[in-house]
């Protein structure tokens, strides 16, 4: 399938060289997903295993590279996993059911490449608990099943490559404490060691209290939406590796002692960032990183001084990029690492040898690998005594940030609100609109994730309020930094909340913004308590109230920031996009809103989706919406034309 540049004007004369080679991308170059969605090493780090759009890879550095399994459009693979040096286990899902197989290859390898030898297939929805190192013709696999409303996973001993099929019994099961917990987690002797269940959104951590039975007691109980994600046991199995924010206001890397139910010990704990993960080595056995988002791109505090080492020692040999670990072995002599920046869409690469052989096996985005994408910079901006937002610009590279109004500049607010948050990372909406000569700044302002739970509090009922203050005081701050920021041509852009924040943003401030587009955006705050999703779910409305405000008590305050109650003050162009198969915000926010501003005759498109969602599923309707949004920026965001006049001509 085709598509087709939707801009056809030139911001300045400088852009018609940059024309001519961005008309040669289709907008679908900015959306495809990277070609890798996950890569891991055996457990001696011998050998690699990717998935490539739907197919999975196996080789190393002596053995090529092999396509051994693979799937068609109706499934995606979810998961990959080593079994052992030989045995891997592949994980795929229906896109429609969302029902789960786990595929299981035996491998044999040499200089001509990977063969299969045999395989299994395990029918039942579920995950793998333990590959059984010592026991190399089995695995414990949790079957998910379900009571009333309740998920949990029962484990089950299965036999790898058996000539008759396992039958998943409840008789059969290998632990105890049926229906009660979901997350299962083994020691280091493959022994069930810990549990997670959930009950009123709090953790409650099990544990097993006797090495002659199974049973486990729960321990521990966490406070409400509280982060507790287990990485693993230590080898006296009286410890947990866990990031959690439970009793502290950021996510951290802790010890979590069993005997104690607390936590004895803080292995990492950003003072402004949420800890994201623990990287584990390669069998499981000790931590060797934890990360953390800085600036916008993942960080890595080491606690492996092996490890640290050795990646320097990777990241020496292209300082002016940046790396990340995707895995590694458990001496940390081999490793997957990603590299990128900000004209790189990023390649993998596979070290051995402690880091002094690295070969990349694949770019994540070869159709990209020669396109001039965004320059970037992250700054922040101070909102109070106690805190301060960050803030992403991204803009055209020929631009020069000094050169006064060169420019125009789109603000995309994020989702959510509340816990989603802007990275660095290649991002399709805002490549493209670089692309085509504007300039991108995304903000994320209090209630975003990953600053502390404080943070994302500081956001809960601020619609059309705080969090709209922070986003205009970063767009300030960033045109006294930036002259090349053109004031006279800036437009709002969003989905969701996004495109709530959008048309609020008109509206509070109507002389900074030419235009507003969006794309299912909350119109009506009161309405969104009345689909049958959130009336039929007692947890998700008392959420919503949380997050919004409670129309029983507050309706007046929340008609006061609803866009479609204050259509009659919106004095600038807007575009409204809506799908009509949207299940978190029905499709009648846009209906409602297009209606005001007809009846008080104001300027605005409104474009229906037929079929679309909340988000889009396909390239399509990517293509769709642009075909319509681009027009509107052009129009509204072209640089008025300068008339000579008779003494300038002299």
């Amino acid at each position: 399938m085709k598509w087709y540049l939707l801009f056809s004007v030139v911001f300045s004369s400088i852009t018609f060289t940059l024309q001519a080679q961005q008309e040669k991308l289709p907008v679908e170059d900015f959306f495809r997903r990277p070609v890798v969605g996950q890569a891991i090493l055996s457990p001696s780090g011998d050998m690699l295993v990717y998935e490539k759009v739907g197919s999975v890879y196996v080789g190393s550095q002596t053995v090529p590279y092999t396509d051994v399994y693979g799937v068609n459009n109706r499934f995606y693979i979810q998961h990959l996993e080593w079994l052992s040096e030989d045995v891997l286990a592949i994980q795929t899902r229906n896109k429609s059911s969302g029902k789960i197989g786990t595929m299981i290859l035996e491998l044999a390898y040499d200089e001509s490449g990977v063969t299969e030898v045999r395989r299994d297939f395990i029918d039942v929805q579920g995950y793998i608990v333990d590959r059984l190192p010592n026991q190399p013709n089995a695995i414990l696999f949790a079957q998910y099943r379900w009571n009333d409303d309740k998920v949990f996973s029962d484990v089950h001993k299965y036999p790898l490559f058996a000539d008759k099929p396992y039958r998943f019994q409840k008789r059969s099961k290998f632990n105890a404490n049926s229906g009660k917990i979901i997350e299962w987690v083994t020691d280091q002797g493959s022994r069930l060691r810990a549990g997670i269940s959930y009950e009123d959104n709090k953790p409650i951590l099990w544990s097993r209290q006797r090495e002659s039975s199974r049973k486990m007691k729960s321990i521990w109980t966490g406070d409400e939406d509280t982060y507790f994600n287990i990485y693993g046991v230590d080898e006296n199995n009286t410890k947990l590796w866990v990031i959690t924010d439970y009793q502290r206001d950021k996510r951290a890397a802790v010890v979590f002692d069993l005997a104690s139910a607390s936590v004895t010990e803080v292995i990492y704990e950003h003072p402004e960032r949420d800890v994201r993960s623990i990287v584990m080595a390669g069998d499981g056995q000790a931590p060797i990183a934890v990360t953390y988002l800085e600036q916008g791109r993942l960080n890595r505090y080491f606690i492996d001084p092996e490890a640290q080492r050795v990646y320097e020692v990777i990241a020496a040999q292209e300082e002016t990029l940046n790396h990340t670990v995707f895995d590694s072995s458990a001496d940390a002599s081999s490793m997957i690492i990603a590299r990128y920046g900000d004209n790189n869409p990023g390649q993998l690469l596979y070290c051995s040898k402690y880091g002094q052989a690295c070969n990349a096996f694949e770019s994540l985005f070869p159709w990209l690998d020669d396109v001039t994408l965004s320059n970037k910079v992250v700054f922040e901006t101070a909102i109070n005594d106690q805190y301060s937002i960050e803030a992403f610009l991204s803009y055209p590279a020929h631009i020069d940030l000094n050169d006064a109004n060169s420019v125009p500049l789109i603000i995309m607010p994020h989702g959510g609100p509340i816990g989603v948050y802007d990275t660095q990372y290649l991002t399709g909406d805002v490549e493209w609109l670089v692309h085509n000569g504007y300039a991108v700044l995304r903000v994320n302002y209090r209630g975003s994730g990953g600053y502390g739970r404080d943070f994302e509090q500081q956001g809960m009922q601020q619609w059309g309020r705080a969090i709209e203050d922070d986003i205009n005081a970063a767009v300030q701050n960033a045109f006294s930094s930036y002259a090349a920021l053109d004031q006279d041509r800036v437009c709002l852009f969003g989905g969701s909340y996004g495109g709530y924040s959008a048309v609020m943003g008109v509206l509070r401030e109507p002389d900074t913004y030419k235009c507003a587009v969006s794309f299912a955006g909350v119109m009506d705050l009161p309405l969104l308590f009345n689909t049958s999703s959130v009336q039929n779910n007692e947890l998700l409305t008392e959420k919503l109230k949380e997050i919004i405000g409670d129309p029983s008590v507050q309706m007046e305050e929340l008609k006061s920031y609803s866009p479609v109650y204050n259509a009659q003050n919106i004095q600038t162009p807007i575009m409204l996009i809506h799908g009509t198969k949207d299940r978190i915000v029905d499709v009648e926010h846009t209906w409602r809103m297009s209606h005001m501003l007809s009846m008080y005759g104001i300027e605005h498109r409104r474009e229906i989706m037929r079929n679309s969602g909340h988000s889009f599923t396909s390239t399509d309707e990517v293509k769709q919406m642009y075909e319509w949004v681009m027009p509107f920026f052009h129009k509204h965001l072209k640089k008025p034309a300068v008339h000579r006049t008779s003494e300038t001509a002299e």
